[in-house]
């Protein structure tokens, strides 16, 4: 018989499995940061345009990911405003990862 606290982590753990899944099988980047703007998840589809392993990333913040000054100084004025206002916003930007030069469309989103 489960105890009820036993029931609620198997859930949990259950539910972490299922959104991993998820997050793991989408093309899009999905990353989370935290509040001194350093990554806390990226999943595999960014991962793969970094070109880096999860230990690798996990951590760092933009800067210290290869991004360009200019483009790691945006999103570290972006994710100030989300943690301030505690509203999304959305954005364009080019990057260069694995696959190239690209335009991403990204929304930041206080978690």
């Amino acid at each position: 018989m489960l105890t009820p606290n036993r029931r609620h982590t198997d859930l949990s753990e259950k539910q972490q499995r299922i959104y991993e899944t998820i997050l793991s099988t989408t093309p899009d980047l999905i990353y989370i940061f935290d509040l001194d703007h350093r990554f806390i998840y990226a999943n595999k589809a960014l991962l793969k345009l970094w070109g880096c392993t999860r230990k690798q990333a996990i951590g760092k913040n933009c800067l210290e990911l290869g991004y360009e000054p200019w483009h790691a100084a945006m999103h570290d004025r972006e994710i100030e405003q989300v943690i301030e206002t505690k509203k999304p916003i959305r954005g364009e930007v080019p990057f260069e990862g694995t696959t190239g030069r690209r335009i991403y469309d990204y929304i930041f989103v206080p978690v």
